[in-house]
């Protein structure tokens, strides 16, 4: 049984302190509204929204990554956070280590050009070569952020990993909850009403708070479970489940994870991406999506995009507006767009809708198409774009970055015989082989006469 209070755990960390034993090095910084993001060195995290505790004991939230080195599965070495509250399930399975050896810095304003961004650089899963840079990036005002966890294999020879993101949701002051799941996302929900306002046990309540991942590098694994299945899972260095367990609408203490299997070659690198949303007002965020087709074309020709809204909440959101930056040397075709939006307006490279168009509830979506036209001069190469967008009501829409990829070919050449212009002797030399080619073909029609 754990303790269900952010004062207890605070009171822990203050005897910890006292007893001589060191506080593993964090970065913070200050949002409008995400009052205090921490990463530590040993990529563990913690989060206020409001000044309010977001995750339990402060640091129940972090990185892991489960290595083999040839054992049984279950014994491959696994590194994560010094510390987890309430986390035995993992930290206490051998041959369990905490990250060493990372760096950190933080940046920012917190504004869209400059946003605030914690980096830890080189933070290293003991001597197996898997090293691990993540970045947390906060935008002012969102309640979401976003991390990138940049896994690299600096040994001689490919490793395969399962990289964990996972957290022990601590929702307004309250430890347990439901759960949902719904395409990229996994997430902790409270439920209540002016009738039931601490945190009601009836799944038919309305959503007050939500705690979501969404992953955005796709293929993720992911689940909702009691808080100490969500550790076990990691510490049994298995993958999740894609499942709410035992289902969505069980009230239980609750954690949530992703997990994602691959196997990195020798001196390769690889990045994942997710969002990590808190909402003290129980809204989802509208996700958005874009595609390329064709997604090969040879320079000079025409690229068609998509880009769709999705709207998981269980009301109708107007959406205000949605932009698209195209890449360098694409172009918008005028008046060749299609949607609930008037056309666009272009400056420079960024095409934005304005307006108010309905996206249904419950996963409902709108779709926006259009038709870029790729620059002859484009170098080869793969090329995408991003997408972000504002909507009524204080609901988000989540940007998608680097969406949409085209690979772009070499344009079609026609090929020219070239003339010397001031050169007699070659001039005279290319004369005299016409005439030499004329003189041969005149001897074969005479001969077939």
């Amino acid at each position: 049984m754990k303790k269900h209070t952010g004062l207890w755990a605070r009171v822990v960390l203050a005897a910890v302190l006292a007893m001589g034993f060191a506080a593993a090095q964090a970065a913070t910084v200050t949002g409008v509204k995400l009052t205090t993001l921490t990463t530590n060195a040993d990529l563990g995290s913690s989060v206020y929204n409001n000044g309010q505790l977001q995750v339990y004991g402060g640091n129940a939230y972090g990185t892991f990554v489960a290595v083999d080195n040839g054992s049984a599965q279950a014994s491959w070495p696994l590194f994560g956070p010094t510390s987890v509250s309430a986390g035995g399930g993992a930290t206490g399975a051998p041959p369990y280590a905490a990250w060493t050896g990372a760096t950190q810095t933080t940046s920012g304003t917190g504004s869209a050009a400059n946003p605030w961004k914690i980096v830890t650089t080189g933070a290293q899963a003991g001597t197996t070569g898997i090293t691990v840079t993540q970045t947390d990036t906060l935008i002012d005002p969102n309640e979401f952020y976003r991390t990138d966890i940049t896994v690299s294999n600096t040994s001689a020879t490919a490793k395969t990993i399962i990289l964990y993101r996972a957290m022990d949701c601590y929702l307004g002051a309250s430890d347990s909850g439901f759960g949902m799941l719904a395409g990229n996302t996994v997430g902790c929900i409270r439920r209540d009403t002016a009738a039931l306002p601490n945190n009601s046990t009836d799944p038919t309540q309305p959503i007050s708070r939500v705690e979501q991942f969404m992953d955005l590098t796709g293929g993720a694994k992911k689940e909702l479970n009691d808080y100490g299945s969500i550790w076990r899972v990691i510490g049994q260095r298995g993958e999740y489940s894609d499942r709410c367990s035992p289902n969505c609408n069980a009230y239980q203490d609750n954690g949530m994870g992703l997990s994602w299997r691959i196997t990195l070659p020798a001196g390769s690198s690889r990045t994942f991406s997710q969002n990590t949303l808190f909402s003290p007002t129980g809204t989802f965020p509208l996700t958005s999506a874009a595609t390329a087709t064709p997604a090969v074309v040879p320079a000079g020709s025409t690229v068609n995009y998509t880009i769709t809204l999705t709207n998981p909440n269980t009301n109708s959101v107007n959406a205000q507006t949605v932009s698209f930056v195209l890449p360098a040397g694409f172009s918008f075709v005028p008046g060749t767009s299609t949607s609930g939006f008037p056309q666009p307006t272009v400056a420079g490279s960024t095409m934005t809708w304005t307006g108010s168009v309905p996206v249904a509830a419950n996963n409902g979506t709108i779709t926006l198409t259009f038709q870029a036209q790729v620059a002859a001069t484009v170098a080869p190469g793969t090329y995408t774009s991003d997408v972000s967008g504002t909507a009524a009501g204080g609901f988000v829409v989540m940007p998608s970055t680097a969406t949409a990829p085209v690979q772009v070919t070499k344009g079609a050449t026609t090929a020219t015989a070239a003339v010397p212009a001031n050169n007699p002797w070659a001039l005279a030399l290319c004369v005299c082989a016409i005439a030499g080619i004329f003189a041969k073909r005149q001897r074969r029609k005479s001969t077939t006469v």
